[in-house]
């Protein structure tokens, strides 16, 4: 009996506007996105998501690639590309990468968020003026 994978279950296709319009999550998440070979209407929402997604890391997944497909995915802002037929541990551990991936990158913008504020709040307050303590003696 062949080994039930997670990608045979079913589910609806959404656009990538449709998807841009979810709110944004607030911890670390994934995409998984499916495109056909050759598909250039996928290969488009994958970089209109990863322009407007930056924290979130997109996961791939094609029937059938060559070379040049896989190049196209990456540059466009894919972190993983898998083929089909793929195990629950492939997509798994694919999934488990990009979440990871996804905390570090939210982790980072926390900081910086930490770093403005601080300089924000410095550049407001009035300048100090050094005090001078002269001894004679």
């Amino acid at each position: 009996m062949k080994k039930k994978t997670l990608l045979s279950l079913a589910m609806d296709p959404i656009s990538a506007g449709a998807l841009l319009a979810y709110p944004r999550r607030t911890g670390p998440s994934c995409i998984v996105l499916e495109v056909g070979v050759f598909d250039l209407t996928g290969l488009d929402a994958l970089r209109r998501i990863a322009a407007e997604r930056t924290d979130t890391p997109i996961i791939v997944v094609a029937k059938e690639s060559d070379i040049p497909m896989t190049v196209l995915a990456m540059k466009a802002g894919a972190v993983e590309f898998l083929l089909k037929p793929l195990t629950d541990e492939e997509l798994l551990d694919a999934i488990d990468h990009a979440i990871t991936r996804s905390r570090a990158i939210l982790s980072r913008k926390a900081e910086v968020r930490e770093l403005r504020s601080r300089y924000e709040s410095r550049a407001s307050s009035p300048p100090r003026t050094p005090r001078l303590s002269l001894r004679c003696g």
